[in-house]
């Protein structure tokens, strides 16, 4: 909900800042999440499919959000 509080849907799948702009993402101590019970870390690898992939997956309706200008 954090990382997209900050976007807006524009055509589709498709989520991006206002307009034409850029948004960034500042992220401090990517060390720090506590590893679940399956062994991984769901703030980095949320990161990681973002950069890897340009989208994510909506939990609630099950379907996924292309990410762009970020």
């Amino acid at each position: 909900m954090i990382l997209e509080q900050n976007l807006e849907k524009k055509a589709g799948k498709i989520f991006a800042p206002k307009g034409t702009q850029k948004l960034i993402y500042f992220c401090d101590d990517l060390n720090m999440p506590k590893r679940d019970p399956y062994d991984t870390q769901n703030a980095i690898a949320l990161l990681r499919q973002h950069r890897d992939y340009e989208h994510w997956y909506d939990k609630g309706k099950l379907t996924m959000k292309e990410i762009k200008n970020t």
